[in-house]
């Protein structure tokens, strides 16, 4: 549900980037509006083969993947309409790792970034200093403090 109205606050993009998408465990969701196009990239080529054997075919249809780190995205600029990263971003510890993923988000997406952090890390201020504003913010679940997803949106 929540990865749904990410989506729907960030515009429904169609062409979205799953970045360190791991096994591909947000694809079904991804793909529930039919004329969206899914990349999914992850460090590991591994695992990105581990997902491609555990969906549909009707799903992989829709998915292109590729290896590639999140820190050096091989796309050009602007090349997609949301950056999709609830798994990497949260674990990256400092500002300065934050810091190098957003402006990376920030070349590569041409509107929208949803990802997640600890609900205790602060990080709005980061958002801004990368050219983003909050459009959204959520609980993973109300009232837990486990953490909190976020819809950016590029500021000019």
């Amino acid at each position: 549900r929540m990865v749904r109205q990410a989506l729907k606050v960030s515009g429904e993009p169609g062409l979205v980037l799953d970045l360190a998408c791991g096994s591909g465990r947000f694809w079904p969701v991804l793909a529930e509006h039919v004329n969206r196009v899914i990349l999914a990239s992850d460090n590991s080529q591994d695992m990105l083969d581990h997902a491609l054997t555990h969906h549909a075919a009707a799903l992989l249809k829709r998915v292109k993947t590729f290896q590639g780190s999140a820190f050096s995205i091989g796309l050009s600029a602007n090349a997609v309409d949301c950056i999709f990263c609830l798994e990497l971003f949260r674990h990256v510890p400092g500002s300065e790792g934050r810091q190098a993923l957003l402006r990376e988000f920030h070349r590569a997406s041409r509107d929208s970034v949803i990802v997640s952090v600890p609900s205790r890390t602060s990080v709005e201020n980061e958002f801004r200093q990368a050219g983003f504003k909050v459009l959204s913010h959520h609980e993973f679940m109300p009232g837990s403090n486990l953490w909190r997803v976020y819809v950016l949106r590029k500021r000019g």
